[in-house]
């Protein structure tokens, strides 16, 4: 599975908290195809009820992303758009959460550092606390220009990639995280985990 032990482990070092304990999420899968699978995974993969996951992707269809969104309790939503046309402030509006004005802001994108230690977010926000959310940007083997994307998103976020192209998945910056994952059966195996708290 893409998201597995050891990537959740090292998207703990940049929180500083399990997973499970992280509040206030937004889980944004940009190119994830024709049917919404990374998201759906990561959906039933990360069981927590104050996560939501956003699918985008311009070639998916319809029909029967039904099927596998009927499990998700209303916490996947599926778009049919490039990531360019998904407007972060608006869809998260329309989906219900309620943390949706933090992403209303422009916010510039800071240089990750080399410093681990300068990732952690060891008061990462609770619900109620007045905090800003926590954004995932997950790209797997995606064609969607994620470096725009990215742009657009307001820290803290964390961005999760497996890239097939490098003209798709470069932020521009040197990743925190990276390593070739011999679990994942393709060549293209190269995890990159980037952190901006």
């Amino acid at each position: 599975m893409f998201f597995n032990y050891q990537r959740t482990t090292q998207v703990r070092l940049c929180t500083g908290r399990s997973l499970k304990a992280v509040k206030d999420t937004n889980v944004f899968v940009v190119g994830d195809g024709k049917l919404p699978l990374t998201a759906a995974c990561l959906c039933e993969f990360l069981p927590n009820d104050s996560w939501k996951f956003f699918s985008i992707d311009p070639i998916m269809t319809t029909s029967d992303k039904d099927n596998i969104t009927t499990f998700s309790k209303n916490l996947l939503h599926t778009y049919a758009l490039y990531s360019q046309q998904f407007s972060i402030p608006t869809e998260l509006q329309k989906a219900g959460v309620s943390n949706w004005e933090h992403y209303d802001l422009l916010c510039a994108p800071i240089i990750c550092s080399d410093d681990a230690d300068d990732l952690r977010l060891s008061d990462h926000p609770d619900s109620g606390s007045g905090k800003p959310p926590l954004s995932i940007v997950v790209a797997c083997h995606s064609h969607a220009p994620l470096r725009e994307f990215w742009e657009r998103v307001p820290r803290p976020k964390i961005a999760v990639t497996l890239p097939c192209c490098e003209r798709f998945s470069d932020l521009g910056r040197r990743p925190c995280f990276q390593y070739d994952d011999f679990e994942i059966f393709t060549p293209k195996r190269r995890i990159r985990i980037y952190g901006e708290m």
